[in-house]
C-alpha cells in the first residue's frame, strides 16, 4: 500500500464518519457500554471467587 493510498482511504474514512454523525456515535457509544460491560462481569466474578476463597478459610472444621 503506497502513502497516496493510505491518505486517500484515510481521507474517505473521516468523510465517511463526518456525514453519518449519529451512526459513528452510536457505534463509539457501543463499544464503550460493550467494554465497561464485560469489565464489570469480569469484577464481579473475581469477587465472588475472592470472597468464596476466603469465607470457607474462616470456617473452623468440625
Amino acid at each position: 500500500m503506497t502513502g497516496a493510498t493510505f491518505l486517500s482511504g484515510v481521507r474517505m474514512t473521516l468523510d465517511t464518519i463526518r456525514e453519518h454523525k449519529l451512526r459513528a456515535s452510536l457505534t463509539v457509544l457501543g463499544v464503550i457500554i460493550g467494554t465497561g460491560a464485560v469489565i464489570g462481569v469480569g469484577s464481579i466474578l473475581a469477587g465472588w471467587r475472592h470472597h468464596k476463597y476466603f469465607s470457607s478459610a474462616s470456617v473452623p472444621p468440625r
